[in-house]
């Protein structure tokens, strides 16, 4: 083209600025370098001056040469005091060097710094609806990704998209959003804080790349595992291992999800097979744990009995584990008719559940409780039965509860020949007026007095 019309750059010096932003684009920095300064010399009063000297700027600046790149800023901002260029040169002078090989963009390649930020906030507030606004804003997000103010990230590159849906930086605002999606959710994952994160899933959901990979879908499975969504965590561990991860890992959660849905057929699945050597001695623990219980409740108490015994020699499992480890070994020892060695076991289990804390502690150590009451009663220990069913009269977490709990202890006080305190326990519970157990107490008495009648008129 120039051999054909070596005249038209200086008829056009703007075609030169195009093929300066060509070489720029390319990363030959000397080139593009050599046309901005080749137009701007032709014609100084070319449109857009300003953002071609600020373009000579940065050919310096992605040569390394900080000190060239800040003297040429500086003589854009003093030649062209707030014009666009002069806007961009203020925040180059504003913003320090600094490599982010894991985000290879621009954008990420500056410390994140108070005076970068104030620099962007204000030509934000000042110059919101110019093209530089918009690159402030951009930046802004940027920088509290950086320092790992997620939220406040998300709130301005959001705002950011719903001003600009199809702006200039409509990939770099893409790609932010999804790290600082994805850096929110891990944050909430690291605080404990299960429902923030389900929450920020489902908001910020549609800014996350790929919201159904694998890393997503793992905090998830632990958001949902925390909240007691445990069937929904086990169709989402499913998921994960149908995709082929070689992480046993997965299959520990799934049945650890599966055990708190009591499926216990498929925590001995999701167990069985399990290559232990990739687990953590922790999770090692935990596998044994939940197939030892798996067993026991499956009606294998032989080898639960193996299991567990096994498992509880070892200091290092977590109070709530080894608790219901030491109930689940009880019911087995129980069923095997080693009712004594059972009760110990309930009494151990009891002790650990009473370290937890009381909501999460009492519905198990009321189940336990009636376990041990109802085991005592099958060995002849009727004292020791009632003393178990009036704890878990105590511990009992609701009404029904409570009227189950005191028509067990009043059928021990009948076994233990005890018939005045029988009748004392059944009156008792016919006034609670407690579905269904007050009226299988009143149907209870009413049989008594029967009894009492036929035996009188037998006399």
């Amino acid at each position: 083209m120039h051999k054909r019309h070596p005249d038209l750059h200086q008829q056009e010096p703007e075609l030169l600025y195009y093929i300066g932003e060509s070489l720029f684009q390319q990363r030959d920095y000397p080139q593009a370098r050599s046309y901005y300064l080749w137009a701007y010399n032709l014609k100084p009063e070319i449109r857009d001056n300003d953002i071609i000297l600020a373009r000579v700027g940065d050919t310096y600046k992605f040569e390394g040469e900080f000190k060239t790149a800040q003297e040429v800023y500086k003589q854009v901002v003093s030649l062209f005091p707030d014009s666009d260029g002069a806007l961009v040169s203020r925040i180059r002078l504003a913003e320090t060097p600094a490599k982010d090989e894991k985000n290879p963009w621009d954008i990420f390649q500056v410390q994140a710094t108070t005076e970068a930020k104030d620099t962007y906030e204000e030509i934000t507030k000042t110059h919101a609806n110019r093209p530089v606004g918009e690159l402030a804003r951009l930046k802004l997000g940027v920088y509290y990704y950086k320092t790992g103010d997620f939220a406040k990230s998300l709130d301005v590159l959001e705002k950011l998209l719903q001003d600009h849906p199809r702006g200039t930086f409509k990939v770099e605002m893409d790609y932010t959003l999804n790290l600082a999606a994805l850096g929110l959710m891990q944050q909430l994952r690291e605080q404990g804080r299960p429902m923030d994160l389900m929450s920020a899933y489902l908001r910020y959901g549609p800014f996350i790349t790929r919201p159904g990979a694998n890393e997503v879908l793992m905090m998830l499975c632990w958001a949902y595992e925390q909240t007691g969504l445990t069937d929904r965590a086990a169709r989402t561990y499913r998921v994960l291992i149908g995709r082929g991860p070689k992480d046993p890992a997965l299959k520990v959660g799934l049945a650890r999800s599966l055990m708190a849905e009591r499926d216990y057929p498929g925590v001995a699945e999701a167990r069985g097979g399990l290559n232990t050597a990739g687990l953590t001695p922790a999770e090692r623990l935990e596998s044994m744990s939940l197939l030892g219980r798996a067993l026991s409740r499956l009606g294998y108490h032989q080898p639960a009995e193996q299991v567990l015994g096994l498992l509880l020699k070892s200091d290092t499992q977590k109070t709530a584990a080894k608790a219901a480890d030491h109930q689940a070994l009880g019911l087995s020892l129980a069923q095997m008719g080693q009712l004594g060695r059972a009760l110990e076991a309930f009494d151990q289990a009891d002790k650990l559940y009473a370290q937890e804390p009381a909501p999460q502690a009492q519905a198990r150590r009321y189940l336990l409780a009636m376990e041990a009451g109802l085991t005592a009663r099958q060995a002849g220990l009727h004292e020791a039965s009632l003393a178990y069913l009036e704890q878990a009269r105590k511990l009992a977490p609701g009404d029904g509860e409570r009227g189950q709990a005191l028509y067990e202890a009043a059928q021990g006080y009948g076994q233990a020949g005890q018939q005045e305190r029988l009748e004392a326990a059944m009156q008792e519970l016919a006034k609670q007026k407690i579905s269904p157990w007050s009226a299988m107490a009143e149907r209870h008495l009413a049989d008594l007095a029967m009894a009492a009648r036929l035996a009188q008129a037998m006399r």
